[in-house]
């Protein structure tokens, strides 16, 4: 949702009222809700749950969010743009696994799999920065 929020999809007001109300106004309101919640009702059931008031909400806000976020229009074009960047940086890795950081993945993994290891613990901003660096092309002077 922080996402949706920076990329400007959604606004603040948007937000489901419930979803508020139940978590909290911040990311850290809503982060020690969630954990307070499901530490507090797991203690109580004895396996890993969430509270019902919190699990409700949460229910409302995925619903929010498939609806207005995830299933536009827009976001398929994004998708596809995301889906190019991971595969180009891939296929880049798996030619190219002398590049890999052995810290990326596990001993003995084929160049394939390091490569899906090191793309996948990128975060967005490191991967779409790498993509334009091995991919967009510069002017020449």
């Amino acid at each position: 949702m922080a996402d949706a929020l920076r990329a400007g999809v959604i606004t603040y007001q948007d937000i489901p009222t419930r979803a508020l109300i139940t978590f909290g106004a911040t990311s850290r309101e809503w982060i020690g809700s969630l954990a307070t919640s499901v530490i507090d009702a797991s203690h109580d059931a004895g396996s890993v749950e969430m509270g019902v008031d919190h699990l409700e909400a949460m229910s409302e806000l995925r619903d929010f969010m498939f609806q207005r976020v995830y299933l536009t229009p827009d976001s398929e074009s994004q998708k596809q743009k995301a889906m190019m960047v991971i595969q180009d940086l891939i296929a880049y890795f798996a030619q190219s696994p002398g590049e890999v950081p052995d810290s990326a993945t596990v001993p003995g993994a084929s160049d394939l799999d390091r490569a899906v290891d090191y793309v996948a613990g990128m975060t967005d901003r490191f991967a779409l920065h790498t993509h334009d660096r091995l991919f967009r092309p510069t002017l020449l002077d």
